[in-house]
Formats: C-alpha cells, structure tokens, sequence
C-alpha cells in the first residue's frame, strides 16, 4: 500500500508555537519574538538540550514568559539599544554644533553672522553654498559627522572666529565622545568572543582547561561544599563574567535534574583531572628533591673527609 502524504489543515506554518496575530503590530511582534526562540537549526541547540522534546519544553517556557522578557533579559540587546541611541544623540549634537553657535552670537549680539558657514563655499561644482537649504543642512550633518569619526582641522577652512569656535567644539567634542564609543564598542565586542584560561591552584601553574564563550567554572565549590580548593582563572582577554550566587543555582539548577546531571559530570571530570596533575606535579617535585639529594650527597662526604685530615 503507498504511503499517502498528509496535508495539514491546521495552518500552523511553523512550529515556533506563537499564537497567531491578525494585526499589522501583533504580526511584527510575533516575527520579532520567532527571531529570538529557541531554534533546533541552531548548531550548538543540541549540545544544552538533550532531544526534541526538551527543545519544544524550552520554547514553551518561553511562551509562558511575558513578550518583552525575552528581550530585555537579554545583555546583548541592551548593549545594541546603547550604541544606537548614542550614535543617534551624537548625530543630533554634531548638527546643533553647526548652528547652535551662530544662533547664540545672534541673540547675544543682535546681529547674524554671515561667515560661519564659509566651510563650505569650495571653488567649482563643489561649492555647496549654491545648493538649497536643505541640501546644505545635510552635507553639514555628514561633515560634523565625519570630523565626530576622526576627521581632524583639515576638511575645514576656517578663518572666521566664529567658524574656528564651531569647529573647535565639534572636535573637542568629537575627541572625547570617540575615545569613550572606540572604547566601549571594542568592549562590547571583546565580550562576545572573550575567553578565559582556569589554571588550578598549585605552583605549577598547569593549564586546567581552556574557557571559551558561555563555559562556566566554580561549580565544584557549588557542588562539593566540602571540597573547597583555590583556583586561578587568567583572562586571555577582555573578557565580562557573570557570577551564579549559591541560592540562584540550588533554586533553578536543582529543580532540573538533567541540566544538574550535566553540570555534575562536568565537575567530576574536571576535579578528576586536577588530581591528577596534582599527583603528577607531586611526583615531578619529589623526584627532582631526591636528585637535588643525591647530587650533594658525595659534596658532603668529601667535606667530611676534608676535615678528618
């Protein structure tokens, strides 16, 4: 008998498991909300969920929370709201710089200057005083811009004091704003691809394991409360850490037996293997004190003959 292929009636479409929406914004939040689900395409899903099923249990906890959670939990997301509304209000505070002096010497003095905008008047078909206002209001948008993003006194042709005041703040201001977002988007981006190096806690200094994103270290203190040892983690890199306290671990890794099972794994294994290094830096320290012993062993003995003749 073939086998006959169905055809489902439901009009699920996919298996994210959202209910549907019929209006414009509830569809785009629907779609903003399937982009940040659980996915088993992913290619590291299967290495924190054991099967399917733990996969759809995990996309229904999520369905339970509420719809900006799953956003606003996220560090990520934070960091990208940031660095948009800082390029927004830096943008807006470079095209005031453009203005905003002229407008004050106006009202300060009763008359508006003529020239703080002789910047842009460049002989032949560059010369951007023969464009319209708008036209020009926009190129001076993308100059303050361009001097925000590093661009030094060159660019301008400034020989009013005016012109050399509005300039001269754009700079400053473009010199300190730039050092602190360089600063913090190479912060941002050391995070995401960080990676630490745990050594354990002996004099040898022998590389445990090697950390990268998302691994995790101090489960043995957290597991073995009567297993205490000192251990030394050196950061490769910028790297940002986030600490589990005890009471947030034994009250979500607890009630999960499978996740706590794994954890549990991870930590003999890693206590196995510093025993072992244990061991073995103990053997290498007691065979090169017995060699230290042996080679001044006859340096002793000829001293004593020495002084019994």
């Amino acid at each position: 008998m073939p086998h006959k292929k169905h055809n489902c009636d439901l009009n699920l479409g996919s298996d994210s498991m959202l209910p549907k929406k019929t209006t414009l914004l509830g569809r785009m939040c629907r779609s903003l909300r399937k982009l940040g689900q659980l996915t088993k395409h992913h290619p590291e899903t299967y290495e924190y969920f054991r099967s399917y099923s733990a996969v759809v249990a995990e996309r229904q906890r999520q369905l339970l929370e509420e719809g900006g959670n799953l956003f606003t939990e996220s560090y990520i997301v934070h960091g990208l709201v940031r660095l948009n509304v800082m390029f927004v209000l830096s943008s807006h505070w470079c095209s005031c710089l453009m203005y905003c002096p002229a407008i004050v010497v106006y009202y300060w003095t009763g008359e508006m200057p003529t020239h703080y905008n002789f910047y842009m008047r460049i002989p032949g078909t560059k010369d951007l005083m023969g464009h319209d206002l708008t036209t020009r209001y926009n190129k001076a948008i993308i100059i303050a811009l361009s001097a925000f993003f590093g661009t030094g006194f060159t660019m301008f042709r400034s020989t009013e004091p005016d012109e050399i005041l509005i300039h001269s703040v754009i700079i400053v201001y473009a010199a300190m704003f730039m050092v602190f977002t360089l600063v913090y988007l190479i912060k941002s981006y050391l995070t995401i691809y960080g990676s630490t190096m745990r050594y354990q806690g002996l004099m040898n200094q022998v590389e445990v394991c090697h950390l990268e994103d998302g691994h995790h270290f101090g489960e043995v203190a957290l597991l073995m409360k009567d297993s205490k040892r000192i251990a030394t983690v050196v950061a490769v890199e910028i790297t940002q850490l986030y600490r589990l306290d005890a009471v947030d671990f034994n009250r979500f890794v607890l009630s999960h037996p499978t996740l706590y099972d794994r954890i549990e794994e991870l930590a003999s294994r890693r206590m196995h293997q510093t025993v072992l290094l244990d061991d073995e830096f103990r053997r290498e320290r007691e065979q090169h004190n017995l060699a230290e012993q042996l080679f001044n062993l006859p340096n002793e003995n000829t001293e004593n003959l020495n002084k019994v003749l």
